[in-house]
């Protein structure tokens, strides 16, 4: 349907409404959200061959897709062939592919993606550090995690809800009880209201 409609605009006659990359970016990411990132891929290959350079949205939707499905391989793919087109991956492509490898353990390898980020010049957000946060707190890496809890800190991020939920996760997981303690102290320190999930994943741990 998606091929079909843009056949139509581009021999549409007398009216002016050629596809651009804005056009594509619409209809991919619409073919992303429905989880066909196959589909997705085939009309950025249309957009490609027609002439139409792809942006660095383009590409985040795509790498998003491919991270979704769990096909990290191929977000990995993607992100190295943007880069070789001299395309600046932003805040948003780097943190999709890091929670993409974090999902499948690979934290360390997400790390690398982080201070890559950083060396770029791009500024890494709440959503970032939270990505990390959860790697970490799985893979029993709690020195990283303290580092990073105290970047975030001097930086004036606060840890939301979730990033606390993500903690006493990975802290009863690893049968830390001190630290879960500690944890579930600053967040009422913060003011941040634990909820069900917050006290299942206590009462699970314990």
């Amino acid at each position: 349907m998606a091929l079909e409609f843009l056949q139509e605009m581009k021999s549409a006659k007398g009216v002016d409404c050629k596809p651009n990359v804005v056009t594509y970016n619409t209809i991919i990411d619409a073919r992303r959200k429905e989880g066909s990132v196959d589909k997705a891929s085939t009309l950025f290959d249309v957009m490609t061959s027609s002439g139409i350079q792809p942006t660095v949205v383009t590409y985040s939707i795509l790498i998003h897709g491919y991270s979704v499905r769990g096909c990290w391989k191929e977000g990995i793919r993607v992100f190295r062939e943007m880069a070789d087109k001299g395309i600046s991956p932003n805040v948003i492509t780097f943190t999709t592919l890091m929670r993409s490898l974090c999902k499948r353990g690979a934290t360390s390898e997400a790390h690398k993606l982080f201070k890559l980020m950083v060396e770029r010049g791009e500024k890494p957000d709440a959503i970032t550090h939270s990505v990390l946060l959860y790697g970490y707190s799985l893979e029993d890496h709690f020195n990283e995690l303290e580092i990073l809890l105290n970047s975030m800190c001097h930086e004036g991020l606060r840890l939301n809800l979730h990033n606390y939920n993500s903690l006493i996760h990975g802290y009863c997981k690893n049968q830390k009880l001190d630290g879960v303690l500690n944890i579930f102290k600053q967040m009422q320190e913060e003011k941040v209201r634990p909820n069900i999930v917050t006290y299942a994943i206590l009462l699970d741990g314990l």
